[in-house]
């Protein structure tokens, strides 16, 4: 994970390069932090896509347990070559 989250954040890469080539990123810190950085790049490319279709729709729906909120969204896209997309 680290290595696609490098190739996606120049940032991040940088700092890659400064830690040993062993290092195991097992401490809760770090595996946040590359969950962070995994959900930042998946956002980033998200964006990209939906600034890039020529239409998009966002459709959400919620639903309710005991324990929490639970919150689903659909995003429909057109791309500029006609191709129809749902995440």
């Amino acid at each position: 994970m680290a290595a696609v989250i490098a190739c996606e954040s120049a940032e991040f890469q940088r700092r890659r390069d400064k830690v040993a080539s062993n290092a195991m990123y097992m401490s809760p810190d770090s595996q946040n932090a590359l969950i962070e950085a995994g959900a930042r790049c998946v956002l980033a490319q998200i964006q990209n896509e939906i600034s890039q279709s020529g239409m998009f729709a966002i459709v959400t729906d919620c639903c309710t347990d005991m324990v929490a909120d639970n919150l689903s969204v659909c995003i429909y896209m057109i791309c500029r070559h006609g191709h129809y997309y749902n995440s």
